[in-house]
C-alpha cells in the first residue's frame, strides 16, 4: 500500500484484493509500516505484507499473509471478507463503471492492452518494453538492467537512462488531453545540483499505442515545492 499518510490518521483500512475475494483489514498503524526519509512527509509511507519467497501458488502466498496479520504480534483485526461474486460488490463494480463510461478517458481506452491494470502494473510493463525496444534501436551498445527503487532504470554504455510513463488523459478541469510525468529529478530544481540521469526516456500511453521520445532538457519542467525536492 502507498503513500499512506500515517500522520493525519485515526483508523486505517486496508482492502486486499485477491482473485476471489476482498479482505478488510482495521490497521495498527505499525505493523508492515516503511518510510522513506523526508519523501515520507510529502507522499507517505509504504504499508508492505511479504509472502513467502519462491512460492509460486498466490492462495498459499495469500495465506501466509493472512497468518502475520492475524497473530497476537500485531493490532491488525479483520473486519470482513468479501467473496468477489457478493452482491454488494458486484453492485460497486457497475456503479463504479457506469461512472467511468461517462469519462472521456475510460471511453477512449475501452479494450486497449494494458488498460485494465492498474497505473503501477502498467508503469512496469511499459519501463520493460521501452528497455528492449533501447536494445534494438542501439545494438551495438552494452546495457545494464538496474535494481528495483534505484536512482534510475539502466546503464547504456556508461550513461544512466531513466525510463518515465504516463497516460494521456482527459482534464476535465482545463478541458484539453495532456500526460503528466511525475518525480523526474533534474538538476537544479528544488535544490538538486546535478541530475541522476543522463538520458531521459519519456513513454506516452495513449489508445493509438505507446510512443516513446528521448527529452531533451527543461521543456515543460515544473516543480511543486517541498514534493519536487522528496521524489
Amino acid at each position: 500500500f502507498y503513500n499512506v499518510k500515517m500522520h493525519a490518521l485515526d483508523e486505517l483500512l486496508l482492502v486486499f484484493y485477491t482473485p476471489d475475494k476482498l479482505h478488510i483489514f482495521s490497521h495498527d498503524l505499525k505493523y508492515g509500516v516503511s518510510t522513506t526519509g523526508v519523501r515520507s512527509v510529502s507522499h507517505g509511507a509504504f504499508v508492505v505484507f511479504n509472502a513467502k519467497a519462491n512460492v509460486l501458488c498466490w492462495r498459499a502466498a495469500f495465506r501466509t499473509i493472512l497468518d502475520k496479520l492475524e497473530t497476537g504480534s500485531n493490532g491488525c483485526q479483520r473486519i470482513a471478507e468479501l467473496d468477489i461474486e457478493d452482491p454488494r460488490v458486484v453492485d460497486a463494480c457497475k456503479t463504479h463503471l457506469a461512472s467511468a463510461g461517462n469519462s472521456m478517458t475510460a471511453n477512449a481506452y475501452k479494450k486497449i492492452p494494458l488498460a485494465c491494470i492498474s497505473a503501477s502494473g502498467r508503469g512496469r510493463r511499459i519501463e520493460s518494453i521501452v528497455w528492449e525496444v533501447h536494445q534494438i534501436l542501439n545494438p551495438s551498445s552494452k546495457f545494464s538492467r538496474m535494481p528495483t527503487h534505484s536512482k534510475y532504470d539502466w546503464l547504456r554504455d556508461g550513461n544512466r537512462v531513466e525510463c518515465k510513463s504516463a497516460q494521456l488523459m482527459w482534464n476535465r478541469q482545463e478541458l484539453n488531453w495532456q500526460c503528466a510525468f511525475s518525480a523526474v529529478k533534474f538538476a537544479g530544481i528544488a535544490g538538486n545540483s546535478a541530475a541522476q540521469f543522463d538520458e531521459l526516456l519519456l513513454a506516452i500511453y495513449s489508445p493509438s499505442g505507446i510512443h516513446v521520445v528521448e527529452h531533451q532538457g527543461r521543456s515543460r519542467v515544473s516543480s511543486v515545492g517541498v514534493s519536487t525536492s522528496t521524489t
